[in-house]
């Protein structure tokens, strides 16, 4: 009996160590991955030096956490010298990525493996499309803040997404929403998109930022309640006042920030 529970353990330790032998491989991967990523941020950059967090927090530039398994979890980088994303290949367990100053960034390629990733942000990074996210069943959060979009048709599969931020890009309609009845936030703010059309049906909405864009006509949408619509000043409220009576009717509030 001694002799079988000890092949049985022999069995079960051949089984699991090419596992184990694996994710060890995976974090060494991960320790040469950030001295690379190190050595491509700017130099004279003050955050030159990437440091371990015990937490993540998306306003400590410079930092990564892990987890308790000493995967990468998350990436605070400024000031990279990268043109894609291809670097994030090494890191698969990475959960939220914060990328900010990075005018070399106009591809979003090499995201495409990243499939655990829950919130993106990417401020003054000109990258141009929005691409790769296909397979990003857990992204609840996506914010493209100052870059060179002219298309918001790549997130049309993100249906788990709750927070949209594309402002300061280059964008002139809604596209892809029809299907992402999730969202409860939307900032558009600064594009010169001029027309609701493509908002689609958003039953949890809660805040949708419309000012500084070319948008002078309200929709009344029936899918809409208890929600804000932010404009700006120059907005024509005189125009609108049937729409916004309406809206109202329902606890949609339209005001200027």
């Amino acid at each position: 009996m001694k002799h079988c529970i000890t092949k049985l353990w022999l069995l079960g330790l051949l089984l699991v160590s090419p596992l184990l032998w694996a994710e060890v491989e995976i974090v060494h991967a991960q320790q040469e991955a950030l001295q690379e990523l190190q050595s491509n941020i700017e130099s004279g950059s003050p955050f030159e030096t990437l440091e371990r967090a015990d937490s993540f927090d998306a306003n400590w530039l410079g930092s990564y956490t892990v987890d308790e398994g000493g995967n990468v979890e998350s990436l605070n980088l400024a000031f990279i010298r990268h043109d894609s994303l291809h670097f994030l290949r090494a890191f698969p367990h990475l959960r939220f990525l914060n990328i900010r100053s990075a005018e070399n960034l106009t591809s979003m390629h090499g995201i495409e493996t990243n499939t655990r990733l829950e919130k993106i942000w990417l401020m003054e990074v000109p990258v141009t499309r929005i691409e790769g996210l296909e397979k990003m069943e857990r992204l609840t959060l996506l914010s493209i803040h100052e870059g060179q979009l002219t298309s918001m048709e790549g997130v049309k599969n993100l249906t788990a997404l709750e927070n949209l931020v594309l402002s300061r890009n280059k964008l002139e309609r809604f596209e892809g929403l029809e299907e992402l009845e999730a969202l409860e936030f939307i900032s558009v703010k600064d594009n010169p998109i001029d027309s609701m059309k493509g908002l689609g049906s958003k039953p949890k909405l809660e805040d949708l930022y419309i000012y500084r864009t070319n948008i002078r006509r309200l929709e009344d949408y029936d899918s809409l309640s208890d929600a804000n619509i932010v404009v700006d000043r120059s907005f024509p409220f005189d125009e609108n006042q049937d729409a916004i009576q309406s809206l109202e009717a329902r606890g949609v509030d339209v005001y200027t920030p």
